[in-house]
């Protein structure tokens, strides 16, 4: 019996792509930063494990769910120009994703953090309480911490 020849095969790459993030967002999803870095996933989830990749927060709305890759997020400042979050530390990191803003909805963090609605309800059930239908800045910075990757890493805080 024949066995076909293995042929080494070249793959083309096409140049460099400039990608666009609007500014309205404040995280990346893993099929994002895969998309601005040009690699698979496994290549960022390697980034993450040995911190090349620092700010990244799980999303996750169940405890069993927190160390999928699915519920990662990207701070999209570190993705877009890693020069100007080296050396920062998580209050910092939080103060500038969240702003001066008091209240958060909903709606408004479904866009910020690339997410759907169910897995934000999920959250505000469980970890992200409400005040008066509105997320507070407080609340949020408290998840925030609570939600880093890098914390289960030893990372800078």
């Amino acid at each position: 019996m024949n066995k076909a020849a293995r042929i080494p095969v070249t793959f083309i790459v096409t140049p460099p792509r400039v990608v666009a993030i609007s500014a309205r967002v404040d995280f990346l999803s893993l099929d994002g930063v895969r998309s601005v870095f040009g690699l698979n996933s496994e290549k960022v989830l390697a980034m993450v494990e040995d911190g090349r990749l620092l700010w990244v927060f799980t999303l996750a709305s169940h405890r069993a769910e927190q160390g999928m890759s699915r519920g990662l997020r990207f701070w999209v400042n570190e993705i877009a120009d890693p020069q100007t979050v080296k050396g920062m530390a998580l209050p910092q990191v939080i103060d500038s994703i969240l702003g001066s803003k008091a209240f958060f909805t909903r709606g408004e963090l479904v866009h910020r953090w690339i997410t759907n609605r169910c897995v934000l309800c999920g959250l505000v059930r469980r970890d992200l309480p409400e005040e008066n239908g509105r997320i507070t800045r407080a609340s949020l910075a408290g998840f925030l911490a609570r939600r880093w990757v890098g914390a289960n890493r030893g990372g800078a805080s």
